[in-house]
């Protein structure tokens, strides 16, 4: 009986973060968000404004797929969002990326645990899930637009021409919403798949197939 005690002492402790975890966390956070913001610059036009998550689930699939095959404890996934959300807070980006980056992290999450953190198809699924949360910051856009265009003062840091841009792509609302949502799906699978091929040796040395 203590014998099962010990044991699973043991096997909490071995879950528990510690603090090689929380580097390892803060290195990729920093990576991936430097990257994902030089790829944001993309951006200038209304049209490639609504480009950039696409973009970024593409990009952003291979330093992401290096930080995956270093998870093998709960929780890694989830304060990675929380701390993207933040910095989208942060950047007055409003809180729906925080919101919808917690909740699809917490399923990410135990996606990852369920493959016992070996499995890489695994891995790519959990990567496309949370790269959709940063589609949540277009959701003033498509749902409240006339109100995000004046409180961002898009014309005055821009243009009365990009402001009228982004009006004409925000009052499409949820139809385009939706094909953002769906492109970023597609190219964060890509993103991911093309990570995992680059980083094949990691993932194998970490016991990913």
């Amino acid at each position: 009986m203590e014998d099962k005690v010990n044991d699973r002492s043991q096997a909490s402790r071995y879950q528990r973060l510690n603090i090689t975890d929380f580097m390892t966390i803060g290195i990729f956070f920093v990576i991936i968000t430097l990257v994902g913001t030089v790829v944001a610059f993309v951006g200038i036009t209304p049209v490639t404004f609504v480009m950039v998550s696409s973009i970024q689930g593409l990009v952003l699939g291979i330093p992401t797929m290096l930080f995956y095959s270093k998870v093998k404890k709960p929780g890694m996934l989830l304060i990675t969002a929380i701390l993207s959300g933040t910095f989208s807070l942060l950047m007055a980006l409003g809180p729906y990326h925080l919101i919808v980056g917690v909740l699809l992290a917490l399923v990410a999450e135990l996606i990852l645990w369920s493959g016992q953190y070996k499995s890489a198809r695994n891995s790519v699924i959990a990567y496309m899930l949370t790269s959709i949360a940063v589609t949540a910051n277009y959701i003033p856009l498509f749902f409240a637009t006339r109100s995000y265009i004046l409180n961002s003062d898009m014309a005055g840091k821009y243009s009365e021409g990009m402001a009228r841009g982004m009006t004409e792509i925000g009052e499409r609302g949820f139809a385009l919403y939706a094909v953002i949502v769906g492109a970023t799906a597609v190219t964060s699978l890509l993103g991911g798949i093309l990570g995992r091929k680059v980083f094949n040796k990691h993932f194998r040395r970490a016991g990913i197939v």
